[in-house]
């Protein structure tokens, strides 16, 4: 049911499967679902390649992925507002399927807001993950905007598909 773009699925299990790849814990930042599903000729997404890689590793259980539930619904909200109702819904019960959604309450908000970061949105996945000892790695394809990151790994889609 993951609307794939066209050689995303094939190419990823080729690459990568559950049987041949470390599995990494990964926090997906918004960026990286959306590269893959608001990605067309007439308007290309960074990374939607490599972003399209690191999910179908996700979904084929080569790495275990998480979001944030305001990752969550920041990309329900731009899956409904570019492919409509009905699609974001199919979209991102798929991408329930293969992620978890790990907990982000208040001290997550306040160390997000007294961080300096300019971002709140990615200083609180920032803070997220950082709570969760099983997340080892970031993977955002703005990894410029994650400078001030310390104790845990941040790496763009293709930096990850290296390791996996």
């Amino acid at each position: 049911r993951i609307p794939w773009p066209r050689g995303f699925r094939t190419t990823a299990s080729a690459t990568c499967s559950a049987n041949t790849c470390p599995v990494l814990r990964v926090l997906l930042d918004t960026n990286v679902p959306l590269n893959v599903w608001l990605h067309s000729s007439t308007t290309p997404r960074p990374m939607s390649m490599e972003s399209g890689l690191v999910i179908a590793a996700a979904a084929d259980g080569g790495l275990e992925a998480f979001l944030t539930p305001t990752s969550f619904s920041n990309a329900f909200y731009f899956l409904r507002k570019h492919l409509g109702r009905a699609k974001a819904i199919e979209c991102a019960t798929d991408l329930l399927d293969f992620t978890a959604i790990i907990q982000q309450g208040e001290d997550i908000f306040r160390k997000a807001l007294q961080s300096g970061w300019t971002d709140l949105e990615d200083a609180q996945q920032y803070h997220a993950a950082l709570m969760q000892p099983r997340i080892t790695h970031i993977c955002t394809s703005n990894v410029k905007h994650y400078k001030a990151a310390t104790g845990i790994k941040v790496v763009s889609p293709a930096a990850l598909l290296k390791v996996l």
